[in-house]
């Protein structure tokens, strides 16, 4: 099921994966333990993350081996996992009473979707910093 599809992520061959997730929702699913594991088996590989997240209270700082950037909650309801590794895209349902996921690979879905990332990334950032000013 979803662990299976995040142990699949830890051996892509991309340096940088994409990810666009709730917090909440993450760890509604998973415990602190398997967070932190699936983090150090990243890693361990020298995998990095960009993330796009939402999270109810506090922030997530970036660090050496992930950027990651909050988006507004309410304007942007996050309730599924996104992936983008290896001509991949993963997508697995959080928020519901029924977890699922499906991994689509496909080199055009794939950069297609990592371009739309990049331009959120882009919103997102420009956002943020206007926000601390």
């Amino acid at each position: 099921g979803l662990r299976t599809m995040i142990i699949e992520m830890m051996s892509c061959k991309d340096r940088v994966v994409r990810m666009i997730y709730s917090v909440d929702n993450l760890i509604n699913v998973f415990n602190q333990d398997e967070v932190f594991q699936a983090r150090q088996i990243r890693i361990q590989k020298k995998i990095s993350t960009k993330v796009l997240y939402t999270k109810k209270q506090g922030e997530l700082s970036s660090t050496p081996d992930g950027e990651r950037i909050k988006v507004s909650e309410e304007e942007f309801p996050l309730s599924a996992d996104i992936a983008l590794f290896d001509n991949k895209v993963r997508i697995a349902s959080l928020g519901g009473e029924k977890l699922s996921g499906v991994i689509i690979q496909d080199a055009e879905i794939y950069k297609t979707l990592v371009s739309l990332f990049e331009l959120a990334w882009e919103a997102a950032k420009n956002r943020s910093h206007k926000r601390r000013i």
